[in-house]
């Protein structure tokens, strides 16, 4: 916004521009722009002739005009300093030749007004000086108490300088001083940087957001309470100190440094805050602004609308039709590609507004175009809002050349009461407005904010906001237990974190847990919670695991049914271990097992959160997420409850991603499954080509005569074992697999069947030593890389380990299972 600052009650008006209302003080005074204070104002409209010592006029001050140097002083004009022909009232202040005492050549004197140290504030005087420098004039001093903080005037030559408070020359202008200078210093105490204009007129000076000081100092903001003028000839005039009403926040409090998918409120806080003010917050940067218009005054051509008011920086409408608008042509020339977004803050007072329209000209366009609008829906509830429109989204944004202007529909309904705050072209959204905002940034971001107010728009105050990342928790899988099972220990999911894990239940009636020990109290279902304790650039992360209690009844000694009592029998009339008989006489496991320490892969058909039933998605319940699809329409059976039926002549099963061993040379496979079938089939085949170098698989009839279990490692060169029986009879079998690089090749590999005595046949002429990691892989189920080699069967599970199993582990597997599909 732009001013016409006349002088002493003399107001100049321009049609071309924007024109400013000024508040008069008093019957010299110049005028003030809208959105600052008169802190003081000094127009010399005394007696001609008459010494100042003891003056008191003007207004603001906290003294009369006082000795500050020797006895000799400044006295009244006979008139007052005219620059560029302005008609002005009042006198000047003038070297006086008379000493009333003890003098030299200087004439001084000095004034207190309240003290300026925050914010930004303008002193501003006319001044015709002697033209050569010395002795420490011809200067305008500044102090603070009794030290002096700046000088203006003599610094090096003949030219208005701005000098530090030694006196030490920081910036000259090209002006000489002995000719009539308008001399404007503009200190932003917020910024830490001074400014200063020196110019031969003062018309149109954008007090708001002046440019193209003749000096700028940056980190230096010199505080004041007191004026001392030092003199040996020349006069000074119109003295005025203005501050500004609104001034840009300090600070931004709130916590910065927040977890992955948290959030914070961030606060501003200091600076000033006139009429009508509102903090402003963008994110990553600063706001930059090609055109803002704050309604300081109404120069726009109106259409369909009534002006109620326009005060203090709101502009009040009525709609009269429903199209409405303002046409804010010829605003400039600005980027579209750099300038995106239209934001503006209204209120709908009375009425329901429906939309809002932008219409945007660019190029050569005099006049708005329906092809160039984009609307935005209002909200009429009587309340502030801010509105940002990307722009860019309109495929004619940047299409015919730099933007030149806008057409602002505010309303489409007739008989709209509205105010009116700002509107803007600017550089990025707004975020949000008020003293506080909640943000959820995904990364480290930084926020901005800054105020805008009548005659307001100031610079940004910043803060970077800090993402710790949430540690992934992995392999805290479900608990299925029965109360025989007793008391049990939680593993620790796996962390990148160091931080302390605790846990607890949901359901006290079914478990309680002390440290890592689980306690189970009844039949039932309870929702366990890890909680990793924040720990170094981590924060804390949680992680849950279902914990099912089945209610498992079985004959105890005494011939009663139980799910509780651990003195149930067996089948034999054995008491206690694994194994019960329910009241039918069939034995029924009783006891459950941890099939997870080291487990890379956990694939069960016979578990719904595996699988469902139906469909192609067959899922990892290790924690991994080693998930896969089943091919070409693999049939469920709910016999044995539950496994996956494989036709033999395209149906397999593939990992969605590698299945990743390549940091363990140890390794233990489990499978559940039955076939009848007689030709040589894949089980399974970690490879996506069975001779690739740390390729695995297992293959049902290894040959035509013997139909074994072969499992075959590649690495150096092929280490091939074998069952020492077939297992193509239609049962069910339990078979587990260890192979361990790190022997010699003829104790690398063991295998398990049914949980017996480990055992394998080394197949001769392909007994290689195999040495090093395995790698990264597909996980091909029931072909031989989804190509060949079909299995034709059913399988129920299937599990991978990254260790070796020991004979107990095995057999605890086993012993989990083997009622279940028949085992025994």
């Amino acid at each position: 916004m732009t001013y016409n600052l006349p002088i002493k009650g003399f107001k100049h008006f321009n049609a071309c521009c924007f024109v400013l209302f000024f508040v008069m003080l008093n019957a010299n005074a110049q005028t003030t722009p809208i959105g600052f204070n008169l802190v003081a104002y000094e127009g010399f409209d005394y007696t001609s002739g008459t010494s100042l010592l003891n003056a008191s006029g003007g207004s603001g001050w906290s003294s009369n005009w006082e000795q500050s140097y020797q006895n000799r002083y400044l006295k009244t004009g006979s008139s007052g300093l005219t620059p560029l022909g302005l008609s002005v009232t009042g006198k000047k202040a003038e070297f006086d030749e008379t000493c009333f005492g003890s003098c030299n050549e200087i004439a001084s004197l000095g004034r207190s007004l309240p003290l300026q140290n925050e914010g930004v504030v303008y002193l501003q005087f006319i001044s015709v000086l002697e033209a050569n420098a010395g002795g420490g004039t011809p200067t305008i001093r500044l102090l603070n108490g009794t030290d002096r903080t700046a000088f203006i005037g003599a610094g090096t030559g003949s030219f208005m300088s701005l000098l530090n408070e030694i006196g030490t020359n920081i910036g000259t202008s090209t002006k000489n001083l002995n000719a009539q200078n308008i001399v404007i210093l503009r200190i932003d105490y917020d910024l830490n940087k001074t400014e200063m204009w020196v110019e031969s007129f003062l018309n149109n000076f954008n007090y708001a957001n002046p440019t193209n000081p003749a000096i700028t100092a940056a980190g230096f903001s010199p505080a004041f309470d007191r004026i001392d003028i030092y003199i040996r000839s020349g006069s000074i005039d119109e003295f005025t100190i203005l501050s500004k009403q609104t001034t840009a926040p300090t600070s931004i409090s709130g916590t910065t440094e927040i977890c992955s998918g948290s959030n914070t409120i961030l606060t501003a806080s200091g600076g000033k805050s006139g009429l009508n003010t509102v903090d402003v917050w963008y994110e990553n940067m600063c706001n930059t602004e090609a055109f803002h218009e704050g309604w300081d005054t109404q120069p726009y051509g109106l259409v369909s609308t009534t002006v109620n008011t326009n005060a203090n920086g709101i502009l009040n409408v009525t709609s009269e039709s429903s199209d409405p608008y303002i046409n804010m042509f010829n605003l400039g020339s600005f980027d579209p590609t750099l300038y995106k977004y239209i934001s503006f803050r209204y209120r709908v007072v009375s009425g329901t507004a429906n939309q809002g329209q932008i219409f945007f000209l660019n190029g050569s366009m005099t006049g708005a175009n329906g092809s160039k609008v984009i609307w935005k829906s209002l909200i009429s509830d009587g309340q502030w809002h801010t509105s940002s429109i990307d722009m860019s989204t309109h495929p004619l944004w940047t299409s015919d050349g730099n933007i030149t202007g806008i057409r602002y529909d505010y309303t489409t309904a007739s008989g709209i009461i509205m105010d009116i705050d700002f509107i803007e072209l600017a550089t990025n959204p707004i975020i949000g407005t008020g003293a506080s905002i909640t943000v959820s940034p995904t990364s480290d971001t930084g926020y901005f904010v800054k105020r805008k107010g009548p005659g307001s728009n100031t610079a940004c105050t910043s803060q970077l906001v800090t993402i710790k990342p949430l540690p992934t928790l992995i392999n805290f899988n479900n608990y299925s237990k029965t109360m025989f099972d007793g008391a049990f220990t939680i593993s620790n999911p796996t962390s990148i974190s160091s931080g302390t894990f605790s846990y607890a239940s949901s359901n006290p009636e079914v478990a309680s847990i002390s440290g890592n020990t689980v306690t189970l109290t009844g039949i039932g279902t309870a929702i366990i919670t890890a909680t990793q304790a924040a720990e170094g650039i981590y924060c804390s992360s949680t992680s849950t695991a279902t914990l099912t209690v089945n209610n498992v009844q079985v004959v105890n000694k005494y011939g009663k049914i139980t799910n509780t009592d651990l003195n149930y029998v067996n089948s034999n009339g054995l008491v206690g271990g694994n194994v019960g008989v329910n009241s039918h006489g069939a034995s029924i496991q009783t006891k459950t097992y941890d099939l997870v320490p080291g487990m890379l892969l956990y694939l069960d058909a016979n578990n719904t959160e595996s699988y469902t039933g139906s469909g192609t998605a067959w899922s990892d319940l290790s924690g991994n997420g080693n998930h896969g699809t089943l091919q070409n329409g693999v049939n469920y059976s709910s016999t044995n409850n539950g496994s996956l039926v494989f036709d033999g002549i395209d149906d397999y099963f593939v990992t969605t991603n590698n299945l990743d061993l390549s940091d363990t040379d140890n390794l233990t496979i489990q499978i559940i499954f039955k076939t009848t079938a007689t030709a040589a089939q894949m089980i399974l085949e970690h490879s996506a080509n069975w001779n690739s170098n740390n390729a695995f698989g297992v293959l049902s009839n290894n040959n035509s005569t013997d139909k074994k279990i072969q499992f075959t490692d590649h690495n150096q060169g092929y280490n091939v074992s074998n069952t020492t029986t077939s297992l193509n009879d239609g049962n069910w079998h339990f078979i587990a697999i260890t192979t361990d690089r790190s022997l010699a090749a003829v104790n690398q590999n063991l295998m398990y069947i049914n949980g017996n005595t480990p055992s394998a046949v080394n197949n001769t002429g392909l007994i290689n030593d195999n040495s090093g990691n395995f790698t990264s892989f597909p996980l091909y189920i029931a072909s031989r890389a989804g190509s060949l080699n079909f299995f034709s069967g059913n399988i129920a599970q299937i599990l991978i380990y990254k260790r070796v199993l020991t004979p107990e582990e095995i057999q605890q597997n086993y012993n989990a299972v083997r009622v279940k599909y028949g085992l025994e």
